[in-house]
């Protein structure tokens, strides 16, 4: 199974934790291919939580232009036949930020 540092497991592989009741988890981390310590942290959540779907993910960082984000679109509404280019001249003159246009 194909997973990256920071995705979260499918709910597929989460029920098949929680499905494999009776089974030690160290056969059933073997075979699900997963660590020990991710079904006993899967098979404890329902006792604890009440609930096995998985939590909300807290790590996101927010991207470092979204306070702006209103004010090009502003912009884009005003005067809807700008460039990129003049409308990327325009966002450091405004708030002093700089952009790039990614191609």
């Amino acid at each position: 199974m194909a997973w990256r540092r920071g995705q979260a497991y499918s709910q597929d592989l989460r029920d098949r934790v929680l499905a494999a009741i009776g089974e030690p988890i160290r056969s059933v981390a073997a075979r699900l291919t997963v660590r020990p310590s991710y079904v006993s942290k899967v098979r404890s959540k329902p006792r604890l939580m009440g609930e096995a779907a998985a939590g909300p993910r807290r790590n996101h960082t927010r991207p470092r232009l979204e306070p702006f984000y209103d004010a090009p679109r502003a912009r884009v509404a005003e005067q809807a036949d700008e460039t990129i280019a003049e409308l990327r001249a325009w966002v450091p003159r405004e708030h002093g930020v700089s952009v790039s246009h990614a191609r």
